[in-house]
């Protein structure tokens, strides 16, 4: 994974894509503000590129804790350009950071074959799951790209459902891409040294 230490001081409406640019962590930046939203298609229509008509497919939000707390993706396609972007909220209350934190004292997970991950993340991200796994399992979506992005705890998410999708065999690992805001560590260093063997395009952009 690509760390890039970055001030964002604007956003703009660019292109998505899957190699990194200035603008295309600006416009991640901004979907990933869009999983906060409560229409996130609200989001879509303003900053997107209207001649891609990205389409709103699934927003989701679940309990994901023993504290009630709850996390959120929403998932989106374009026809025009044969991507899909899923989008997971970042930590979203007080309460939900205690939770990470305390997790993170307890043994990590075994994820496949490919190292640990932290209790908290893992679990969460099974929460929210399957409405995206219904997307990435869609015949007729199968050859689309697909871009996996978050903030915080969302960040956390993604990385890990990127490499849960090429395990699922839901994708091939050169369909795959992600990009990060401010996520934390997610597992030890085989996950992320597998990580980075697998899921070549993938930047974590951190703020300075």
């Amino acid at each position: 994974m690509k760390v890039i230490i970055l001030l964002f001081s604007s956003l703009l409406t660019v292109h998505v894509g899957s190699e990194y640019t200035d603008e295309y962590g600006r416009e991640m930046l901004a979907m990933s503000a869009a999983a906060f939203a409560r229409n996130p298609g609200i989001c879509l229509s303003k900053i997107m590129p209207k001649e891609e008509k990205w389409i709103l497919i699934s927003a989701n939000e679940a309990v994901c804790d023993k504290r009630s707390d709850k996390c959120a993706v929403f998932v989106a396609i374009s026809h025009i350009v044969r991507k899909i972007l899923v989008s997971f909220r970042g930590t979203n209350t007080i309460t939900q950071l205690v939770a990470e934190s305390l997790d993170i004292l307890k043994e990590e997970y075994v994820f496949y074959d490919l190292g640990r991950v932290d209790t908290y993340f893992l679990n969460a991200l099974e929460k929210v799951w399957h409405p995206v796994r219904k997307v990435l399992a869609d015949f007729d979506l199968i050859n689309y790209d697909v871009v996996f992005t978050g903030y915080s705890l969302g960040g956390a998410l993604a990385s890990i459902a990127s490499l849960k999708a090429y395990k699922d065999n839901l994708r091939a690992s050169n369909k795959i891409s992600l990009i990060t805001y401010g996520m934390p560590r997610v597992g030890n260093y085989l996950f992320a040294s597998n990580h980075d063997r697998i899921i070549t395009n993938s930047y974590r952009i951190v703020h300075k």
